[in-house]
């Protein structure tokens, strides 16, 4: 880390934007309908991913997730450490925590410059938070903690969805100013430090799951599964794939690094 530049004065804006609380509410609800019809499938992602790592060691980069990827999935780890540049996201989680029996330690932290020693963790994980970072950086110090074998999981925004484009032009208010969603170029850093694959989850499902949610489709209906289906054969198409709305990652670090 000696020889790496970190911007400082954007951990600083990020911090502040943070602790100042961003209200994403809004957004939620309307991106609520579209993000369940890939729910199930992002689920099975996950499991997969930490099924090897059985009463591993984890580490959360941000301090929410854990409350969905290991207590509602009930992943078996033997241990949970979240980080997170800002108080005010840890004291959520922790809050979080205290109707749960997953109890995670915290820590606040910059993702940049991760305190824990090479090699501590079977597995990494974090939703929508390195687009906030430095991907570069973040991914160095992600692969250094990591142990021989160990996996990442993330799931980002990619910046190839039109309907995203209209989404965050729309909400402002609800993004931090330094904040870069997934571009081909941030997919080959990835690449280049973990034998990866991506899952592009939502397509067509974004703009038709708002549809849906504004007409009253019932879920799990007749018409969210043929948006289901449509998706899945959407996501398959190389020349589409990464005009979803995000992507799951899911990267492992080989065993032997010479």
């Amino acid at each position: 880390m000696d020889n790496i530049h970190i911007d400082e004065d954007r951990v600083a804006r990020e911090k502040e934007a943070w602790n100042a609380g961003i209200d994403r509410e809004r957004l939620e609800k309307i991106l609520a309908r579209s993000a369940e019809i890939w729910s199930g499938d992002v689920d099975k992602i996950i499991q997969n991913a930490f099924s090897p790592y059985e009463n591993g060691s984890f580490l959360e980069i941000g301090s929410a997730s854990w409350a969905s990827w290991i207590h509602r999935l009930k992943t078996p780890a033997g241990s949970v450490h979240c980080i997170n540049i800002s108080e005010a996201e840890l004291e959520h989680g922790r809050d979080m925590a205290k109707g749960t029996e997953v109890k995670p330690e915290f820590h606040i932290m910059d993702a940049h410059q991760l305190n824990f020693p090479d090699a501590s963790f079977d597995a990494v994980f974090g939703k929508a938070i390195l687009h906030h970072l430095d991907y570069a950086v973040a991914l160095d110090e992600i692969e250094r903690v990591m142990k021989p074998g160990g996996v990442m999981v993330f799931m980002e925004p990619l910046d190839m969805n039109p309907v995203g484009w209209i989404v965050r032009a729309a909400t402002p208010d609800m993004r931090t100013p330094d904040e870069i969603p997934m571009r081909l170029r941030h997919l080959k850093l990835f690449e280049e430090r973990f034998e990866t694959a991506f899952h592009p989850v939502e397509m067509a499902s974004l703009p038709l799951g708002i549809l849906g949610g504004i007409l009253g489709a019932k879920p799990d209906g007749f018409f969210e599964r043929f948006v289901r289906r449509l998706d899945r054969r959407l996501v398959k198409i190389p020349g589409l794939r990464l005009c979803a709305r995000s992507t799951m990652i899911v990267g492992r670090k080989p065993r032997d690094d010479s």
